[in-house]
């Protein structure tokens, strides 16, 4: 077991890597200490993640997903939700089944 440590203080504990699902504010460096781990493990990740655009801090967004191995892209065809300020999150469960 080991600890990985981003600048920004956020800790990442991990026995093995098969999933992590971490959470915190707005540019915390959630993405940079996975992405930093990954590369010092010399590890290509296999499943999906899932991110919210440049846009993320409006109430107006998109969440999306992609291969974890890819680099994040932010169009409609990556969506998964949809976030409307005054309505419920719209989900595009057919994306899930493709």
């Amino acid at each position: 077991m080991a600890y990985l440590k981003s600048r920004e203080g956020l800790k990442i504990k991990y026995k093995d890597f098969r999933h992590i699902f971490l959470t915190g504010d707005i540019q915390i460096g959630k993405t940079t200490a996975v992405n930093k781990s990954l590369e010092i493990l010399n590890i290509k990740p296999s499943d999906f993640r899932t991110y919210f655009g440049p846009d993320r801090a409006k109430p107006d967004r998109l969440l999306y997903m992609r291969s974890a191995s890819e680099p994040a892209v932010y169009c409609r065809e990556n969506a998964i939700a949809k976030f409307e300020e005054g309505h419920r999150v719209q989900v595009y469960s057919e994306r899930f089944d493709s």
